[in-house]
């Protein structure tokens, strides 16, 4: 039986926690975008690749897939059979993203290969106005995608 499940939602909400889990439990193929995209502590793949490695992931029987990424959004969750959207509050998700960048300061992160952590102004206002610039498109996507389990947590 495939499996293909998507994990979506505002940093610090807990994607990459979750489709670990959710590796070890169902032993699937587990894909992090992060991970896809950046080469290094400064450099990322462009978009054309981007999309090019995602295509050639979602046609797969299995995966489990986490990330944002809204301009390959519509990719994966086309592919997808579950999509799990982690709506959680937003104090929740930049009190967590601010404890890993504290906790994991100048420390190689394991979903961003050679990246180290870092205080990232940028992320954290992307944090903070999550819900307000995606909530909606995401929320309108997953209600067209209403032949595919999604769960909204």
């Amino acid at each position: 039986m495939k499996q293909r499940i998507l994990i979506i939602g505002s940093p610090g909400s807990g994607k990459s926690t979750l489709a670990y889990q959710l590796h070890l439990k169902y032993q699937l193929p587990l894909y992090h975008i992060d991970q896809i995209q950046w080469l290094n502590n400064k450099n990322v793949i462009t978009f054309e690749e981007l999309k090019q490695k995602l295509e050639s992931i979602v046609v797969k029987e299995e995966w489990i897939i986490d990330g944002n990424y809204n301009s390959t959004l519509e990719i994966r969750t086309s592919a997808a059979d579950t999509i799990i959207f982690l709506d959680y509050p937003t104090y929740l998700c930049t009190y967590r993203v601010l404890k890993r960048m504290l906790i994991n300061y100048r420390k190689s992160s394991p979903d961003l290969g050679d990246y180290s952590e870092r205080i990232n102004l940028k992320i954290i206002i992307f944090v903070l106005l999550f819900k307000r610039r995606n909530r909606d498109r995401i929320l309108n996507l997953l209600d067209k995608k209403s032949t595919k389990k999604v769960f909204i947590l």
